[in-house]
């Protein structure tokens, strides 16, 4: 008798369902997006870390006293909860009042008539054909130093082979990005780039500078406004697969982290 229902414990063991670990992981994974989507669609002004903006700024030139204001940078830092299958944002923000120095990177076979159009210092870009995508290929040229990227009509196939690295630093030239153009219109592609910040999301974030220390409240002000205008604009209406862009954190290189109103 004893043994009958100990085997009959071992069939019922063997022919339990096997758990799916993958499926408990995934559905752990979209109970914690859900959590965090309800949380970063509260009214951030009732967040205990609010401080309306010209407030947030005092204390932030507060915490660098005794730094060079201009080298002391404010940036936010956006949280973005993403829909299951929505597009990851990135893009250019053109701030009225440029935070930092761009450094560009220049592809085209006609680098002696192109260098000719720019209007910048050496020091301020890179410009070359093959051989600079062979060289970025060997790690020889660091992207990390880049802000911005151009290419000319002649050189967009060629970047295709190299799309994986230089996307990876939001470097790649592709008509839809608008930075591919023919030798006459790229200088003026590249001058309207000065004053443009790239922005890229990492995960759940998207962070960049939005002034320095030296900024006036009305400047700063200013280029947040673009900043949202430009980030809530990339949604795409009417489209179920859409991010919650949550609350948004300001701060400078020693300040502290002060939530603020983003929104539109």
């Amino acid at each position: 008798m004893f043994r009958t229902i100990r085997s009959l414990h071992l069939t019922a063991v063997r022919l339990a369902p096997q758990v799916d670990s993958k499926a408990l992981e995934a559905k752990k994974a979209l109970k914690q997006t859900q959590k965090l989507r309800t949380k970063h669609k509260r009214d951030p002004t009732k967040d205990l870390l609010y401080m309306e903006i010209p407030k947030a700024l005092k204390y932030l030139r507060a915490s660098e006293v005794g730094e060079p204001v201009n080298k002391s940078t404010i940036s936010l830092l956006v949280t973005v909860i993403p829909e299951k299958g929505a597009k990851n944002l990135n893009g250019f923000l053109d701030l009225p009042h440029p935070v930092g120095k761009s450094k560009f990177l220049i592809f085209s076979n006609k680098t002696e008539e192109l260098k000719s159009k720019i209007n910048l210092p050496s020091e301020n870009y890179l410009i070359g054909g093959k051989k600079l995508l062979e060289e970025i290929e060997e790690g020889i040229v660091d992207l990390n130093q880049f802000t911005h990227s151009f290419c000319t009509f002649d050189m967009q196939n060629n970047l295709k082979p190299y799309g994986r690295i230089l996307a990876s630093k939001n470097l790649m030239c592709t008509p839809k990005k608008g930075n591919v153009d023919s030798v006459e219109n790229l200088p003026k592609l590249i001058e309207k780039g000065l004053s443009s910040v790239p922005f890229k999301q990492v995960n759940y974030e998207i962070a960049f500078p939005v002034g320095k220390c030296n900024f006036s409240d009305e400047q700063i002000l200013k280029n947040i406004e673009v900043a949202s205008k430009t980030i809530y604009g990339l949604e795409p209406h009417g489209s179920k697969k859409t991010n919650v862009i949550g609350q948004t954190v300001i701060s400078s290189t020693k300040g502290p982290g002060i939530v603020i109103d983003f929104r539109q």
